[in-house]
Protein backbone atom coordinates (compact mmCIF):
# COMPACT_ATOMS: atom_id res chain seq x y z
CA UNK A 1 0.00 0.00 0.00
CA UNK A 2 1.37 3.56 -1.11
CA UNK A 3 2.87 5.10 1.91
CA UNK A 4 0.49 8.12 3.62
CA UNK A 5 -3.23 6.25 2.02
CA UNK A 6 -5.34 5.82 4.84
CA UNK A 7 -7.06 2.67 4.19
CA UNK A 8 -11.08 3.29 4.36
CA UNK A 9 -13.42 0.99 2.57
CA UNK A 10 -15.42 4.69 1.92
CA UNK A 11 -12.65 4.99 -0.06
CA UNK A 12 -8.69 6.35 -0.40
CA UNK A 13 -7.40 9.18 0.72
CA UNK A 14 -3.91 11.16 0.77
CA UNK A 15 -3.70 13.54 3.56
CA UNK A 16 -2.46 16.99 2.31
CA UNK A 17 -2.41 16.23 -1.29
CA UNK A 18 -2.82 19.71 -2.11
CA UNK A 19 0.02 20.86 -0.48
CA UNK A 20 3.00 18.41 -1.39
CA UNK A 21 5.05 18.91 -3.91
CA UNK A 22 4.33 17.13 -6.74
CA UNK A 23 7.58 14.85 -6.99
CA UNK A 24 6.72 14.10 -3.74
CA UNK A 25 3.50 12.77 -4.08
CA UNK A 26 3.83 11.35 -7.14
CA UNK A 27 6.86 9.42 -5.14
CA UNK A 28 4.42 8.31 -1.95
CA UNK A 29 2.36 7.10 -4.82
CA UNK A 30 4.76 4.84 -6.28
CA UNK A 31 3.07 6.17 -9.58
CA UNK A 32 5.06 7.11 -12.84
CA UNK A 33 2.84 9.59 -14.56
CA UNK A 34 3.76 7.53 -18.31
CA UNK A 35 3.34 4.17 -16.97
CA UNK A 36 0.59 4.54 -14.27
CA UNK A 37 -0.23 1.52 -11.98
CA UNK A 38 0.17 -1.65 -12.91
CA UNK A 39 -2.97 -4.19 -13.09
CA UNK A 40 -2.09 -5.88 -10.21
CA UNK A 41 -1.88 -2.72 -7.82
CA UNK A 42 -4.76 -1.42 -8.70
CA UNK A 43 -6.59 -4.78 -7.74
CA UNK A 44 -4.75 -4.49 -4.28
CA UNK A 45 -5.98 -0.57 -3.77
CA UNK A 46 -9.32 -1.41 -5.07
CA UNK A 47 -9.98 -3.87 -2.18
CA UNK A 48 -7.96 -1.72 0.36
CA UNK A 49 -10.62 1.16 -0.14
CA UNK A 50 -13.04 0.24 -1.85
CA UNK A 51 -14.69 1.77 -5.08
CA UNK A 52 -14.54 5.06 -5.96
CA UNK A 53 -18.56 6.09 -5.62
CA UNK A 54 -20.48 7.72 -2.99
CA UNK A 55 -22.53 6.23 -0.47
CA UNK A 56 -26.11 5.37 -1.81
CA UNK A 57 -28.70 6.91 0.52
CA UNK A 58 -30.86 4.34 2.03
CA UNK A 59 -33.66 3.43 0.46
CA UNK A 60 -37.23 4.38 2.00
CA UNK A 61 -39.61 1.46 1.84
CA UNK A 62 -43.31 2.25 0.66
CA UNK A 63 -44.57 1.62 4.46
CA UNK A 64 -42.08 4.21 6.15
CA UNK A 65 -43.46 6.90 4.25
CA UNK A 66 -47.15 5.65 4.89
CA UNK A 67 -45.82 5.77 8.79
CA UNK A 68 -44.65 9.33 8.30
CA UNK A 69 -48.20 10.76 7.06
CA UNK A 70 -49.62 8.85 9.15
CA UNK A 71 -47.72 10.54 12.24
CA UNK A 72 -49.08 13.76 12.17
CA UNK A 73 -51.24 15.39 14.41
CA UNK A 74 -54.09 16.26 12.50
CA UNK A 75 -54.04 12.20 11.39
CA UNK A 76 -53.91 10.79 14.66
CA UNK A 77 -56.99 12.85 15.38
CA UNK A 78 -58.94 11.46 12.78
CA UNK A 79 -57.96 7.61 13.44
CA UNK A 80 -59.13 8.69 17.04
CA UNK A 81 -62.43 9.91 15.77
CA UNK A 82 -63.33 7.22 13.08
CA UNK A 83 -62.44 4.68 16.61
CA UNK A 84 -65.00 6.62 18.40
CA UNK A 85 -67.52 6.20 15.38
CA UNK A 86 -67.54 2.77 15.05
CA UNK A 87 -67.58 2.37 19.09
CA UNK A 88 -71.02 4.39 19.27
CA UNK A 89 -72.33 2.52 16.02
CA UNK A 90 -71.87 5.55 13.59
CA UNK A 91 -70.62 2.98 11.13
CA UNK A 92 -71.25 5.52 8.31
CA UNK A 93 -69.08 8.25 9.73
CA UNK A 94 -66.26 6.10 10.48
CA UNK A 95 -65.80 4.52 6.50
CA UNK A 96 -66.16 8.27 5.75
CA UNK A 97 -63.20 9.00 8.19
CA UNK A 98 -61.63 6.04 6.87
CA UNK A 99 -61.32 6.92 3.47
CA UNK A 100 -60.84 10.69 3.85
CA UNK A 101 -57.50 9.12 5.61
CA UNK A 102 -56.80 6.67 3.27
CA UNK A 103 -57.04 9.13 -0.07
CA UNK A 104 -54.80 11.75 1.87
CA UNK A 105 -52.16 9.25 3.16
CA UNK A 106 -52.28 7.35 -0.78
CA UNK A 107 -51.38 10.94 -2.02
CA UNK A 108 -48.30 11.37 0.51
CA UNK A 109 -46.75 8.15 -0.47
CA UNK A 110 -47.22 8.19 -4.05
CA UNK A 111 -45.83 11.48 -4.29
CA UNK A 112 -42.76 10.98 -2.12
CA UNK A 113 -42.01 7.65 -3.09
CA UNK A 114 -41.85 9.28 -6.51
CA UNK A 115 -39.69 11.99 -5.29
CA UNK A 116 -37.44 9.53 -3.56
CA UNK A 117 -36.23 7.40 -6.26
CA UNK A 118 -36.05 10.94 -8.64
CA UNK A 119 -33.23 11.57 -5.82
CA UNK A 120 -31.50 8.82 -6.61
CA UNK A 121 -30.30 10.69 -9.44
CA UNK A 122 -27.79 12.58 -7.27
CA UNK A 123 -25.41 9.50 -7.49
CA UNK A 124 -25.26 9.52 -11.37
CA UNK A 125 -22.98 13.17 -10.90
CA UNK A 126 -20.06 10.34 -10.75
CA UNK A 127 -19.06 9.64 -14.05
CA UNK A 128 -19.83 6.81 -15.67
CA UNK A 129 -16.41 5.73 -17.22
CA UNK A 130 -13.29 7.75 -17.37
CA UNK A 131 -9.71 7.43 -19.30
CA UNK A 132 -6.58 6.41 -17.48
CA UNK A 133 -3.03 5.61 -18.02
CA UNK A 134 -2.67 1.60 -16.58
CA UNK A 135 0.37 -0.79 -17.72
CA UNK A 136 2.00 2.58 -20.13
CA UNK A 137 -1.34 2.53 -22.27
CA UNK A 138 -4.56 4.06 -22.25
CA UNK A 139 -7.68 2.76 -21.21
CA UNK A 140 -11.30 3.84 -20.64
CA UNK A 141 -12.43 1.91 -17.19
CA UNK A 142 -15.67 2.08 -15.19
CA UNK A 143 -15.52 5.38 -12.71
CA UNK A 144 -16.13 2.99 -9.58
CA UNK A 145 -13.20 1.00 -10.09
CA UNK A 146 -10.36 4.54 -9.65
CA UNK A 147 -8.25 3.70 -7.22
CA UNK A 148 -5.91 6.35 -5.22
CA UNK A 149 -2.54 6.81 -8.02
CA UNK A 150 -4.74 6.26 -11.01
CA UNK A 151 -3.35 8.78 -13.56
CA UNK A 152 -6.51 10.42 -15.47
CA UNK A 153 -6.62 11.53 -19.00
CA UNK A 154 -8.86 14.78 -18.98
CA UNK A 155 -10.36 15.86 -22.27
CA UNK A 156 -12.89 18.48 -22.83
CA UNK A 157 -16.75 17.58 -22.52
CA UNK A 158 -15.74 14.50 -20.10
CA UNK A 159 -16.33 14.45 -16.21
CA UNK A 160 -14.02 14.63 -13.64
CA UNK A 161 -14.38 10.82 -11.43
CA UNK A 162 -12.49 11.59 -8.96
CA UNK A 163 -10.44 14.02 -6.97
CA UNK A 164 -7.15 14.74 -8.55
CA UNK A 165 -4.26 16.71 -8.91
CA UNK A 166 -2.83 17.77 -11.94
CA UNK A 167 0.48 16.55 -13.72
CA UNK A 168 0.46 18.46 -16.62
CA UNK A 169 -2.20 20.98 -18.42
CA UNK A 170 -2.55 22.60 -21.70
CA UNK A 171 -5.10 25.74 -21.84
CA UNK A 172 -7.34 23.47 -19.01
CA UNK A 173 -10.32 25.06 -17.81
CA UNK A 174 -13.36 23.21 -15.70
CA UNK A 175 -16.80 23.69 -14.96
CA UNK A 176 -17.10 23.61 -10.61
CA UNK A 177 -20.64 25.07 -9.92
CA UNK A 178 -21.27 21.71 -8.07
CA UNK A 179 -18.80 23.02 -5.62
CA UNK A 180 -18.53 26.65 -5.42
CA UNK A 181 -21.68 27.81 -7.36
CA UNK A 182 -19.61 29.62 -10.07
CA UNK A 183 -21.50 28.73 -13.69
CA UNK A 184 -18.28 30.19 -14.85
CA UNK A 185 -15.02 28.28 -16.04
CA UNK A 186 -11.84 28.36 -14.04
CA UNK A 187 -8.57 27.70 -15.58
CA UNK A 188 -6.49 24.96 -14.56
CA UNK A 189 -2.74 24.58 -14.17
CA UNK A 190 -0.30 22.22 -13.24
CA UNK A 191 1.58 24.71 -10.93
CA UNK A 192 3.30 24.33 -7.08
CA UNK A 193 1.06 23.97 -4.15
CA UNK A 194 -0.06 27.38 -2.47
CA UNK A 195 -0.01 27.96 1.04
CA UNK A 196 -1.73 26.22 3.37
CA UNK A 197 -3.87 28.80 4.71
CA UNK A 198 -5.05 28.80 0.72
CA UNK A 199 -6.04 25.69 0.15
CA UNK A 200 -9.67 25.26 -0.80
CA UNK A 201 -11.62 24.54 -4.08
CA UNK A 202 -11.09 28.42 -5.34
CA UNK A 203 -7.86 28.65 -4.13
CA UNK A 204 -6.22 24.90 -6.47
CA UNK A 205 -5.88 25.49 -10.02
CA UNK A 206 -3.87 22.37 -9.82
CA UNK A 207 -6.70 20.34 -8.49
CA UNK A 208 -9.58 19.15 -10.24
CA UNK A 209 -12.61 17.38 -8.71
CA UNK A 210 -14.91 14.62 -9.03
CA UNK A 211 -18.23 15.50 -10.10
CA UNK A 212 -16.89 18.60 -11.97
CA UNK A 213 -16.39 19.02 -15.93
CA UNK A 214 -13.80 19.72 -18.06
CA UNK A 215 -14.71 22.80 -20.84
CA UNK A 216 -11.65 23.22 -22.49
CA UNK A 217 -8.07 21.55 -23.13
CA UNK A 218 -6.37 18.66 -21.79
CA UNK A 219 -4.43 17.51 -19.10
CA UNK A 220 -3.63 14.40 -16.89
CA UNK A 221 -4.13 14.17 -13.17
CA UNK A 222 -3.20 11.70 -10.37
CA UNK A 223 -6.18 11.17 -7.91
CA UNK A 224 -5.46 11.74 -4.64
CA UNK A 225 -9.19 10.78 -3.48
CA UNK A 226 -12.02 8.65 -3.87
CA UNK A 227 -15.68 7.90 -3.20
CA UNK A 228 -16.90 9.65 0.15
CA UNK A 229 -13.06 11.19 0.63
CA UNK A 230 -13.75 13.52 -2.38
CA UNK A 231 -14.94 16.87 -2.04
CA UNK A 232 -18.24 16.16 -3.44
CA UNK A 233 -18.56 13.14 -0.90
CA UNK A 234 -18.22 15.59 1.91
CA UNK A 235 -20.99 17.65 0.78
CA UNK A 236 -23.34 14.57 0.47
CA UNK A 237 -22.34 13.28 3.54
CA UNK A 238 -23.05 16.92 5.10
CA UNK A 239 -26.84 16.38 3.51
CA UNK A 240 -27.48 13.39 4.77
CA UNK A 241 -26.65 14.39 8.21
CA UNK A 242 -28.77 17.72 8.50
CA UNK A 243 -31.86 17.08 10.53
CA UNK A 244 -35.24 17.63 8.82
CA UNK A 245 -37.74 20.58 10.13
CA UNK A 246 -41.02 21.30 9.97
CA UNK A 247 -42.43 24.13 7.85
CA UNK A 248 -44.68 27.16 8.69
CA UNK A 249 -47.60 24.73 7.32
CA UNK A 250 -46.90 21.67 9.40
CA UNK A 251 -46.51 23.31 12.56
CA UNK A 252 -49.81 25.57 12.31
CA UNK A 253 -52.01 21.77 11.62
CA UNK A 254 -49.80 20.49 14.50
CA UNK A 255 -50.69 23.11 16.78
CA UNK A 256 -54.62 23.19 15.15
CA UNK A 257 -54.41 19.73 16.37
CA UNK A 258 -53.62 20.16 20.13
CA UNK A 259 -56.22 22.99 19.87
CA UNK A 260 -59.09 21.24 19.01
CA UNK A 261 -58.39 18.30 20.54
CA UNK A 262 -58.45 20.57 23.93
CA UNK A 263 -61.50 22.53 23.01
CA UNK A 264 -63.67 19.79 21.82
CA UNK A 265 -62.28 17.99 25.29
CA UNK A 266 -63.58 20.54 27.20
CA UNK A 267 -66.84 20.19 25.50
CA UNK A 268 -67.19 16.95 25.85
CA UNK A 269 -66.78 16.55 29.45
CA UNK A 270 -69.08 19.99 29.92
CA UNK A 271 -71.73 18.53 27.84
CA UNK A 272 -71.47 15.15 29.64
CA UNK A 273 -70.96 16.81 33.04
CA UNK A 274 -74.22 19.08 32.14
CA UNK A 275 -75.99 15.57 31.15
CA UNK A 276 -75.35 13.76 34.15
CA UNK A 277 -76.15 16.85 36.70
CA UNK A 278 -79.48 16.74 35.09
CA UNK A 279 -80.48 13.33 35.21
CA UNK A 280 -80.10 11.35 31.64
CA UNK A 281 -78.72 8.58 31.79
CA UNK A 282 -75.22 7.92 31.16
CA UNK A 283 -74.83 6.11 28.33
CA UNK A 284 -76.55 8.15 26.57
CA UNK A 285 -74.57 11.13 27.80
CA UNK A 286 -71.21 9.16 26.59
CA UNK A 287 -73.08 8.86 23.17
CA UNK A 288 -74.01 12.16 22.90
CA UNK A 289 -70.49 13.93 24.04
CA UNK A 290 -68.66 11.04 21.54
CA UNK A 291 -70.55 11.87 18.68
CA UNK A 292 -70.20 16.05 19.35
CA UNK A 293 -66.25 15.37 19.65
CA UNK A 294 -66.91 13.41 16.02
CA UNK A 295 -68.47 16.57 14.87
CA UNK A 296 -65.54 18.85 15.80
CA UNK A 297 -62.97 17.14 13.80
CA UNK A 298 -62.49 18.65 10.39
CA UNK A 299 -61.93 15.21 8.65
CA UNK A 300 -61.91 17.06 5.25
CA UNK A 301 -58.85 19.63 6.24
CA UNK A 302 -55.79 17.19 5.53
CA UNK A 303 -56.95 16.17 2.73
CA UNK A 304 -57.59 19.56 1.42
CA UNK A 305 -54.60 20.39 2.12
CA UNK A 306 -52.58 17.27 0.70
CA UNK A 307 -54.65 17.89 -2.31
CA UNK A 308 -53.45 21.61 -2.80
CA UNK A 309 -49.63 20.64 -2.03
CA UNK A 310 -50.11 17.67 -4.65
CA UNK A 311 -51.16 20.54 -7.22
CA UNK A 312 -48.50 22.81 -6.35
CA UNK A 313 -45.74 19.52 -6.95
CA UNK A 314 -47.16 18.89 -10.54
CA UNK A 315 -46.82 22.49 -11.44
CA UNK A 316 -43.73 22.45 -10.06
CA UNK A 317 -43.03 18.67 -12.10
CA UNK A 318 -44.11 20.27 -15.32
CA UNK A 319 -40.90 23.15 -15.32
CA UNK A 320 -38.13 20.48 -14.20
CA UNK A 321 -38.00 20.86 -10.49
CA UNK A 322 -38.07 17.61 -7.83
CA UNK A 323 -40.31 18.18 -4.44
CA UNK A 324 -38.99 15.43 -2.32
CA UNK A 325 -41.82 16.48 0.86
CA UNK A 326 -44.95 17.79 -0.31
CA UNK A 327 -44.67 20.29 2.44
CA UNK A 328 -41.57 21.96 0.86
CA UNK A 329 -44.43 22.92 -2.06
CA UNK A 330 -45.98 25.19 1.10
CA UNK A 331 -42.56 26.50 3.02
CA UNK A 332 -41.14 27.87 -1.65
CA UNK A 333 -44.95 29.58 -1.72
CA UNK A 334 -43.90 31.49 1.44
CA UNK A 335 -40.34 32.40 0.19
CA UNK A 336 -40.56 36.19 0.00
CA UNK A 337 -37.25 37.30 -0.36
CA UNK A 338 -34.30 35.42 -2.62
CA UNK A 339 -30.43 35.99 -1.72
CA UNK A 340 -28.27 35.19 -4.48
CA UNK A 341 -24.65 37.07 -5.84
CA UNK A 342 -24.31 34.99 -8.97
CA UNK A 343 -26.82 35.20 -11.99
CA UNK A 344 -25.51 32.18 -13.23
CA UNK A 345 -27.19 30.06 -10.41
CA UNK A 346 -30.48 31.09 -11.70
CA UNK A 347 -30.28 30.93 -15.17
CA UNK A 348 -30.07 27.27 -17.12
CA UNK A 349 -26.29 28.98 -18.02
CA UNK A 350 -26.92 28.53 -21.61
CA UNK A 351 -26.06 31.54 -24.64
CA UNK A 352 -27.17 31.92 -27.70
CA UNK A 353 -25.87 34.33 -30.29
CA UNK A 354 -28.93 36.66 -31.84
CA UNK A 355 -27.19 39.52 -33.46
CA UNK A 356 -24.20 39.38 -35.72
CA UNK A 357 -22.95 43.16 -37.15
CA UNK A 358 -20.59 43.42 -39.53
CA UNK A 359 -18.92 45.94 -42.37
CA UNK A 360 -21.61 44.28 -45.00
CA UNK A 361 -24.91 44.24 -42.98
CA UNK A 362 -26.29 42.79 -40.00
CA UNK A 363 -27.71 38.71 -39.88
CA UNK A 364 -30.59 37.88 -36.84
CA UNK A 365 -30.26 34.23 -35.67
CA UNK A 366 -33.69 32.81 -34.54
CA UNK A 367 -34.21 30.05 -31.69
CA UNK A 368 -33.09 29.54 -28.16
CA UNK A 369 -30.95 27.61 -26.22
CA UNK A 370 -27.84 25.63 -27.46
CA UNK A 371 -30.58 23.95 -30.06
CA UNK A 372 -28.81 24.74 -33.98
CA UNK A 373 -32.81 25.16 -34.76
CA UNK A 374 -34.21 28.61 -36.66
CA UNK A 375 -33.27 30.51 -39.75
CA UNK A 376 -30.41 33.07 -40.17
CA UNK A 377 -32.05 36.11 -41.75
CA UNK A 378 -28.92 37.88 -43.41
CA UNK A 379 -28.50 41.34 -44.75
CA UNK A 380 -30.38 41.64 -48.17
CA UNK A 381 -28.02 44.31 -49.72
CA UNK A 382 -24.01 44.00 -50.87
CA UNK A 383 -24.74 41.37 -53.39
CA UNK A 384 -22.83 38.33 -54.32
CA UNK A 385 -19.54 39.80 -52.47
CA UNK A 386 -21.70 40.13 -48.99
CA UNK A 387 -22.66 36.54 -49.66
CA UNK A 388 -19.57 34.80 -49.74
CA UNK A 389 -18.20 37.26 -46.69
CA UNK A 390 -21.21 35.84 -44.69
CA UNK A 391 -20.12 32.18 -45.75
CA UNK A 392 -16.29 32.99 -44.88
CA UNK A 393 -17.41 34.76 -41.86
CA UNK A 394 -19.68 31.04 -40.30
CA UNK A 395 -16.71 29.11 -41.97
CA UNK A 396 -14.05 30.69 -39.46
CA UNK A 397 -16.63 30.65 -36.88
CA UNK A 398 -16.93 26.86 -36.90
CA UNK A 399 -12.72 26.41 -37.40
CA UNK A 400 -12.23 28.46 -34.66
CA UNK A 401 -14.22 26.89 -31.84
CA UNK A 402 -13.15 24.25 -29.79
CA UNK A 403 -16.40 23.31 -28.42
CA UNK A 404 -20.03 22.68 -30.06
CA UNK A 405 -23.21 21.38 -29.27
CA UNK A 406 -24.69 17.84 -28.85
CA UNK A 407 -28.43 16.24 -27.99
CA UNK A 408 -28.38 13.78 -25.09
CA UNK A 409 -30.40 10.68 -24.76
CA UNK A 410 -33.69 12.64 -24.33
CA UNK A 411 -33.12 14.52 -27.28
CA UNK A 412 -32.27 18.00 -25.43
CA UNK A 413 -29.25 19.89 -27.05
CA UNK A 414 -26.13 20.91 -24.83
CA UNK A 415 -23.04 22.32 -24.75
CA UNK A 416 -19.80 20.26 -25.23
CA UNK A 417 -16.95 22.11 -23.96
CA UNK A 418 -17.34 25.97 -23.05
CA UNK A 419 -20.84 27.45 -23.25
CA UNK A 420 -19.38 30.34 -25.49
CA UNK A 421 -17.95 28.48 -27.56
CA UNK A 422 -20.66 26.18 -27.93
CA UNK A 423 -22.72 29.18 -28.64
CA UNK A 424 -20.74 29.86 -31.54
CA UNK A 425 -20.33 26.66 -32.83
CA UNK A 426 -24.86 26.75 -32.45
CA UNK A 427 -24.51 29.72 -34.77
CA UNK A 428 -22.18 28.16 -37.72
CA UNK A 429 -24.73 24.94 -37.49
CA UNK A 430 -27.68 27.45 -38.29
CA UNK A 431 -25.48 28.37 -40.96
CA UNK A 432 -25.28 24.80 -41.91
CA UNK A 433 -21.48 24.46 -41.26
CA UNK A 434 -21.29 22.00 -38.58
CA UNK A 435 -17.57 22.21 -37.10
CA UNK A 436 -17.20 18.78 -36.86
CA UNK A 437 -17.66 18.08 -40.76
CA UNK A 438 -15.56 21.20 -41.95
CA UNK A 439 -12.70 20.19 -40.12
CA UNK A 440 -12.93 16.38 -41.17
CA UNK A 441 -9.89 15.59 -42.94
CA UNK A 442 -8.05 18.26 -41.49
CA UNK A 443 -5.19 18.42 -39.00
CA UNK A 444 -4.45 20.73 -36.63
CA UNK A 445 -1.42 22.45 -36.30
CA UNK A 446 -1.40 24.91 -33.87
CA UNK A 447 -3.80 26.05 -31.05
CA UNK A 448 -2.93 29.44 -29.17
CA UNK A 449 -5.48 29.56 -26.62
CA UNK A 450 -7.76 32.77 -25.79
CA UNK A 451 -5.55 34.52 -22.46
CA UNK A 452 -5.30 38.39 -20.88
CA UNK A 453 -2.16 39.16 -22.66
CA UNK A 454 -3.41 37.77 -26.52
CA UNK A 455 -7.35 38.97 -26.12
CA UNK A 456 -7.96 36.26 -28.80
CA UNK A 457 -7.43 32.28 -29.59
CA UNK A 458 -5.85 31.14 -33.25
CA UNK A 459 -5.65 28.21 -34.44
CA UNK A 460 -3.84 26.57 -37.64
CA UNK A 461 -5.58 24.16 -39.86
CA UNK A 462 -4.01 22.10 -42.45
CA UNK A 463 -4.32 19.79 -45.22
CA UNK A 464 -2.43 16.55 -44.35
CA UNK A 465 0.92 16.46 -46.16
CA UNK A 466 0.84 19.98 -47.11
CA UNK A 467 3.01 22.46 -45.42
CA UNK A 468 0.65 25.83 -45.58
CA UNK A 469 -1.87 26.09 -43.29
CA UNK A 470 -5.18 28.46 -42.68
CA UNK A 471 -4.58 30.60 -39.60
CA UNK A 472 -8.18 31.35 -37.82
CA UNK A 473 -8.59 33.87 -34.93
CA UNK A 474 -11.46 35.25 -32.61
CA UNK A 475 -11.33 37.69 -29.94
CA UNK A 476 -10.35 41.86 -29.68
Amino acid sequence: MARGVRPQRSGGRVEGAERLPLSALLEQLQVDPGQGLAAHEVRRRLQAHGPNELPQPPRVSVLTLAGQQVASTMTLILLGAAVLSFAVGEWLDGWSILAILLVNVTLGVVQEYRAERAMEAISRMEAPVATVVRDGSLRKVAARELVVGDILVLQPGERVAADARLVEAFALRAEESALTGESHSVWKAAEPAPAPEQISPVDCPHMVYLGTTITSGTGKAVVVRTGQQTQLGDIARLVAQRPSGQTPLQQSLEHLGRVLVAISGAAVAAVFAVGILRGQPWMHMLLVSVSLAVAAIPEGLPAAVTVALAVGVQRLGRRRAIVRRLSAVETLGCTSVICSDKTGTLTRNEMTVQQVWTFWGTARAEGEGFRPAGRLHLAADGGPAAQQAWQLLFQCVALASRGDVQPDRRGRWQAVGDPTEAALACLARKAGMAPAELTRGLELRAEAPFDPARRRMSVAWAQPGQAAARVVAKGA
